[in-house]
C-alpha cells in the first residue's frame, strides 16, 4: 500500500511510510549546500534511489535539464520509484532500472 505526499516544491510522490519523507527531503537538501554540484545538462546516476526524491530533487535543482538513470533493486520501491519520475519529469529525461 502506498500514500501520496506533496512536496515543498510542488511534486506529489507516492511513498511507504509517510514520516520518512520530510526526513530524507531535510537530508537531500544538505547534499546540495555540502558539495554536490550539478547543472542542467549533465548526467547523473541514483544508485539504490529508493523512491526517487533525490533524482527528483535533482531534476528540478537543474531546471529539468538532467539526464537521469535511477536504479532500485527492491521490486516494491522499484515501482514507487517508476511512478514517481514518471509523474514529475519528462520521461525523455529519466531512465528507471
Amino acid at each position: 500500500m502506498s500514500v501520496e505526499v506533496s512536496l515543498p516544491n510542488g511534486m506529489v510522490v507516492s511513498c511507504r511510510q509517510k514520516h520518512e519523507v520530510p526526513l530524507v527531503q531535510l537530508e537531500i537538501q544538505s547534499y546540495f549546500g555540502n558539495g554536490v554540484q550539478l547543472r542542467a545538462g549533465d548526467t547523473m546516476f541514483d544508485v539504490g534511489a529508493n523512491i526517487g526524491l533525490f533524482s527528483l530533487a535533482a531534476y528540478q535543482h537543474c531546471g529539468r535539464d538532467l539526464q537521469i538513470f535511477a536504479f532500485e533493486p527492491v521490486a516494491a520501491i522499484f515501482e514507487l520509484l517508476h511512478a514517481n519520475c514518471e509523474r514529475n519529469t519528462e520521461q525523455s529525461h529519466v531512465n528507471t532500472f
